[in-house]
């Protein structure tokens, strides 16, 4: 959250303020003035700016995929469908990016819910931010998520050049279910990664730099149709 902050500058003799999300530790006019850290004082609040994706229709996507592919939206969820050969896949992205996701000293929330994932063998998705829409997605394109192998979920993220990937330990259950996936990117410090409201990992290296698209992917590695059922996504910044 971003609030304005009081704060009396010895050296100017004067109140002076600031909006921020963390509290201040100099002069916003000059960061060599001399403060009283005992002053500083928060005496507004500018509530978070929260973002709703519901799946109404596609309007404001692109879309598609391989011969056979699905992307099929039901207003609480959406379905990512692809057919029964190996290497097909289904995508859908947003049209433009997110904006102002990485303003440094600043923090933003996503959730993502899964509803329903039909197959939990030989199958890639791809859950995420990325600020690049490659098909199949970059492993080191500038992105944070959610990559689901099989049925196994790692936490994923990357500065256009390298990645951190972690295992979290946690399989989605196959078929109807409600699978909840927080982030919580704190730029230019950490990235913290929750499902169903455990914390699972947190990484500090390789964090994303570049605003985003929203990129949901599904590819299946087998001769075998695969789906799954994504629900509202909410961004918080």
């Amino acid at each position: 959250m971003i609030s304005r902050y009081r704060i009396r500058c010895i050296t100017e003799n004067d109140y002076v303020y600031k909006w921020s999300s963390t509290v201040p530790t100099e002069c916003p006019n000059n960061p060599v003035h001399v403060i009283d850290s005992t002053s500083i004082a928060i005496i507004e609040f500018l509530p978070p700016k929260v973002q709703e994706v519901v799946w109404i229709s596609k309007d404001g996507f692109i879309y598609g995929g391989s011969t056979g592919s699905l992307q099929d939206p039901k207003v609480d969820y959406i379905r990512l469908y692809c057919g029964n050969v190996t290497n097909r896949e289904s995508y859908i992205w947003s049209k433009d990016k997110f904006q102002e996701f990485v303003q440094v000293g600043y923090s933003v929330s996503v959730e993502l819910l899964i509803y329903n994932l039909v197959s939990v063998v030989n199958q890639n998705i791809w859950l995420r931010f990325s600020g690049s829409t490659s098909v199949p997605p970059s492993e080191t394109a500038d992105h944070f998520g959610w990559k689901i192998i099989g049925q196994r979920i790692w936490a994923s993220n990357a500065n256009g050049s390298s990645q951190t990937i972690s295992d979290t330990g946690f399989d989605v259950p196959s078929g109807e279910n409600m699978t909840q996936l927080n982030m919580k990117l704190n730029v230019g410090a950490n990235l913290e990664f929750y499902i169903n409201g455990n914390s699972k990992v947190i990484h500090d290296t390789n964090l994303p730099v570049l605003d985003p698209y929203l990129h949901l992917h599904i590819k299946t590695l087998e001769d075998v149709a695969k789906e799954i059922y994504i629900g509202r996504v909410l961004v918080e910044k």
